[in-house]
């Protein structure tokens, strides 16, 4: 769990509120019984909450440094890379190799193809061959089927529902193909292709599981 700098100012005032609270009992316990001067526990009260205040204060002060640098830290993108930055591109086969030649990368790069990692790059390469084969389970499912753009026809497309974390079908009489939709013939075809390939529609969606 991230500690935040509003959470130590709330430890912080939480722990002067209990103090003041006690401090307050004490005092009235002490003219109950006609003391004159603080009870003990006052005295050890104050003394250990100014030794976990000064706790607090040094791991505020640590705290504030570490996020003030992390702030500070640019997010880097493959449009931020010099010539001797390590980078990755995916061949025709979809295999991850690593890329330096700073002449051509940005051809790789402006086309999409290019990324930070190895670990981008295989996730991408497993995106594509997820979504080849959605594609054509898709062009099986729809048999021929011929998709008009006049208004009047229905069509189904998947996606993913974030709240549920489930994959669900949804009906359109769309009159322009969106690029990123594949449409079926039917909602039986769409719940069909959920059934068959949950797994591939969840990568080409770029769903992330933990």
């Amino acid at each position: 769990m991230t500690i935040t700098l509003q959470d130590i100012e709330d430890l912080r005032d939480k722990l002067l509120g209990e103090v003041n609270l006690r401090i307050n009992v004490f005092r009235t316990e002490c003219l109950l019984e006609d003391k004159l001067e603080p009870a003990k526990e006052e005295i050890e009260l104050r003394t250990n909450h100014d030794k976990r205040l000064d706790q607090l204060a040094s791991f505020y002060m640590r705290e504030k440094e570490r996020i003030e640098k992390e702030s500070s830290i640019k997010h880097k993108t493959v449009w931020d890379l010099e010539d001797d930055d390590d980078s990755y591109n995916l061949h025709g086969d979809g295999e991850a190799m690593e890329y330096r030649n700073g002449s051509t990368r940005n051809i790789y790069r402006d086309n999409g193809n290019l990324f930070l990692t190895e670990e981008e790059a295989e996730k991408e390469s497993e995106r594509r061959r997820a979504e080849t084969k959605v594609i054509k389970r898709i062009a099986e499912l729809n048999d021929g089927w011929k998709i008009r753009w006049d208004g009047k026809q229905y069509k189904y497309n998947i996606n993913y529902n974030c709240g549920a974390d489930i994959l669900v079908v949804y009906d359109t009489m769309d009159t322009i193909k969106v690029r990123k939709c594949f449409y079926l013939k039917s909602r039986h075809a769409a719940e069909q292709l959920i059934k068959e390939m949950p797994n591939e529609l969840k990568t080409m969606l770029g769903v992330e599981s933990d």
